[in-house]
């Protein structure tokens, strides 16, 4: 027993078994880096899930995420408005007859054309001629609107007078509102531009009660302060029921006064000549008639303007009952 334990503790000591020893811790540490790889090299299985070995990592390029294409909101079409229906013009009839009395508009057919005349028709009514002034003036003169002629007479009815200077007129500067023709105001009697002999062969109209008189020239009538006025303007329209004028003068509004017998007319025709307006007023069966003033100035009235009211006036006809 002795002998085998020296014997081993020889074996133990001797450089053999320290060459064994380092060989077999040698093939122990190949052996298990052996099978370390193995198994870097084998799935891991853990609870039945294989988790595969990492596999080297690919660059993955960002994707680039395009800009979004902006909704475009869409403009909501109008809603048109409803249209108003125009009313229509009121027709004008025609009528080649005066009336009684009263009021009228109505359209004339004459052997020039058809023109459209606006009157008040006054059987018995008296006539006052109205100016805004009592004296001759050279420039800024007076004036009244159609309305206010009227009422200083009491009157119920009245038109636009002669012609006269306005204020919008370039050429009337330093004259505004002047009217160079003769007028008698027949509620005043205040007598007006007599001295103007150079417009004394102009056609005049007179008052006498519900009665006018018609001269060709003013000269003829002179200046009779006992009627109910006088007011000169041109052309004369209808000489005893003929027409009086060939003059034209384009077209345009023109104002008259016309009788027959005791009746008074008062009126415009419309888009007229003075030869058309005078046609008008024989077609009518009137005697006798004097243009007055029209365009700007045009104004009638008869309860309330029925045309008008225009300029502001020097000179006015004004018709009492």
């Amino acid at each position: 027993m002795k002998n085998l334990k020296l014997l081993l503790y020889r074996f133990y000591s001797s450089f053999a078994f320290r060459i064994l020893i380092g060989a077999y811790v040698i093939a122990i540490v190949a052996g298990v880096r052996i099978y370390i790889l193995e198994r870097e090299q084998e799935p891991l299985v853990v609870a039945n899930i294989v988790v595969a070995s990492p596999s080297p990592m690919t660059t993955v390029e960002p994707t680039t995420i395009p800009t979004p294409t902006p909704i475009l909101t869409p403009t909501p079409t109008p809603i048109p408005a409803p249209s108003l229906i125009p009313k229509p013009k009121p027709v004008v009839p025609t009528n080649n007859f005066l009336p009684g009395s009263g009021y009228t508009r109505q359209k004339v057919s004459t052997s020039r054309g058809e023109f459209v005349i606006s009157m008040v028709i006054a059987p018995g009514a008296r006539v006052v001629i109205e100016t805004a002034g009592d004296s001759d003036c050279s420039d800024n003169c007076p004036t009244k609107s159609l309305a206010e002629h009227v009422a200083a007479s009491g009157g119920f009815a009245g038109i636009n007078g002669s012609y006269f200077c306005p204020p919008d007129y370039p050429k009337c500067q330093g004259k505004v509102n002047t009217f160079d023709t003769l007028a008698v105001n027949g509620r005043t009697k205040a007598v007006l531009n007599r001295a103007n002999n150079v417009y004394s062969t102009v056609p005049l109209v007179a008052a006498y009660g519900s009665r006018l008189s018609f001269y060709d020239q003013t000269v003829q009538w002179g200046a009779d302060t006992s009627s109910g006025g006088g007011l000169a303007n041109y052309p004369r329209l209808l000489r005893d029921g003929a027409v009086a004028t060939t003059e034209e003068n384009g077209k345009g509004t023109r104002g008259f006064i016309a009788s027959r017998e005791d009746t008074t007319v008062i009126g415009h025709v419309y888009s007229a000549s003075f030869a058309d307006t005078a046609e008008v007023l024989k077609t009518l069966g009137l005697q006798n008639a004097m243009n007055l003033d029209g365009g700007g100035s045009t104004a009638l009235w008869y309860g309330g303007y029925k045309a008008g009211p225009g300029r502001s006036l020097p000179t006015a006809i004004v018709l009492v009952k």
